[in-house]
């Protein structure tokens, strides 16, 4: 019997973590199913007072914040920090750019997609609209992907004529 309660309170633990149950109700949970055990099964007192202590040896100071701090999270962030590399020049230039905009919102999961709409995009000046109408639009009209891919590997001596001219 001993043995299904730890399993209990494993999978109780296990299932805890994957819905994302903040520490407090961990904790009154797991002590609920241990005063559960206690009573309506005959698991041996030594075995609940056993892990009653071990239990309150844990979750007492991971529950009050300047133990956990102290005791836990502050010796953790000195071994992380220590494993973690330093921060290279690009990197901290990054950082301290400012925003990502709208894409870290997207990738956030969260974005706004009327602020999306309500941008200001770049217009191309007269001079790039008409080359892009002109000598891009002829260049386009010149290329034959898959002829050149695949029959050619290579542009055909029309295409680099007109790329020498333009």
């Amino acid at each position: 019997m001993f043995w299904i309660l730890v399993l209990f309170l494993l999978v109780f633990s296990i299932t805890a973590a994957f819905r994302g149950m903040n520490l407090m109700s961990w904790t009154l949970g797991m002590a609920l199913l241990l005063a559960g055990f206690a009573v309506l099964t005959n698991v041996s007192t030594a075995a609940v007072v056993a892990l009653s202590v071990l239990f309150a040896a844990v979750a007492i100071p991971l529950n009050y914040k300047p133990l956990r701090r102290k005791w836990f999270s502050g010796p953790f962030l000195d071994i992380y920090q220590k494993m973690l590399p330093t921060l290279s020049d690009t990197e901290k230039a990054a950082l301290e750019a400012g925003t990502v905009g709208w894409e870290g919102e997207l990738f956030a999961g969260n974005p706004d997609w009327d602020s999306l709409l309500d941008q200001h995009w770049p217009q191309l000046s007269e001079a790039e609209q008409a080359f892009v109408d002109g000598p891009v639009e002829e260049l386009c009209q010149m290329l034959k992907p898959w002829e050149n891919s695949h029959e050619l590997a290579d542009l055909p001596p029309e295409v680099w004529t007109f790329l020498k001219e333009n």
